[in-house]
Parts: structure tokens; C-alpha cells; sequence
């Protein structure tokens, strides 16, 4: 099955539930005929249909930012050689306004 260019989606009154939806796809192949994938890997390409995990019962959750700060965090925390002490971030590159260097080394 190949669903219509997503521009000429008007044209269909099924494109939404055909197209846009994991209903009967979980598992298939990445298929460029739809503009969203119901496949493990879409996850992390980033590709998956809004209703991916209704149906196929995984997780459209990326991980953030704030969700590695905060597990690194707590890793550090409970780390009982205390190594949390040792570990140096080094923003190299970043300059102020002035367009001073602010991470020389």
C-alpha cells in the first residue's frame, strides 16, 4: 500500500487512519510511501506515528537533555568511590560578548 503525497492528503477521507496511524503496520519496514513509521527503528530516527505506542506498544519518548543530566546526576551520587569530584567539563569555544575566550584551556 502507498499512501498519497502528504501535501494531497485533502483528496482522501481515510489518510489520516491509513497514512498517519500504526494500525495494522507495527513491525513493517521502513516504507517512504508514508510519511510516518511504525517500526522499532523509528524511534530513533525520529519518524514514528503519533499513535505508535497505542498500537505497536513501544515508546515515541526520546531521551532529552535534562533526562541525561538528571541520570548522570544521580549516578554520581551514588557512586561510592566519589568520583563525581574528578569529572571537568570543558566548553571550549565559548566566548563572551566581548569576544573573549572564556574556556582558554
Amino acid at each position: 500500500m502507498k499512501c498519497i503525497p502528504f501535501r494531497l492528503s485533502d483528496c482522501c477521507e481515510d489518510h489520516e487512519t491509513v497514512c498517519l496511524g500504526c494500525e495494522d503496520r507495527c513491525g513493517i519496514d521502513h516504507d517512504d510511501g508514508f510519511p510516518c513509521q511504525c517500526h522499532d527503528e523509528c524511534i530513533q530516527e525520529g519518524s514514528c506515528c503519533q499513535d505508535f505506542r497505542k498500537h505497536c506498544g513501544g515508546s515515541t519518548r526520546l531521551v532529552t537533555d535534562d533526562d541525561l543530566r538528571i541520570l548522570a546526576e544521580s549516578l554520581l551520587e551514588m557512586d561510592v568511590n566519589n568520583v563525581g569530584g574528578l569529572v571537568t567539563v570543558d566548553l571550549q569555544g565559548q566566548t563572551s560578548q566581548t569576544g573573549e575566550d572564556e574556556a582558554p584551556g
